[in-house]
């Protein structure tokens, strides 16, 4: 996570994620623990999903979108594999990162 939060401030969208050791693919649910207690952004917590998931033989991009409300423009991050999240239906997508 916190090499998640020093790529990305130094390479912007071209951060990448070390791959994780070899693990259990039931192992997920330890990692999302810890994405939960470390409160990531949601580009820092796609950017440490993907690289599990693509070590679990399960690429997926992850999308950028963006909201506008009355008097501004926000901006989010999901996997492709969660594209039905009530979150991300909110958002129009702007721009796609592929799978390492």
């Amino acid at each position: 996570m916190r090499r998640a939060e020093r790529d990305l401030k130094r390479d912007g969208v071209h951060a990448t994620v070390t791959p994780p050791p070899s693990l259990p693919a039931g192992a997920r649910r330890g990692v999302e623990f810890v994405l939960r207690r470390t409160s990531p952004t949601c580009l820092e917590r796609c950017l440490v999903l993907q690289t599990w998931l693509a070590a679990q033989h399960v690429p997926c991009e992850i999308v950028v979108g963006v909201a506008r409300d009355a008097d501004r423009v926000r901006a989010h991050a999901w996997l492709d594999v969660e594209r039905h999240d009530a979150v991300a239906l909110g958002y129009s997508e702007l721009h796609r990162l592929p799978p390492p």
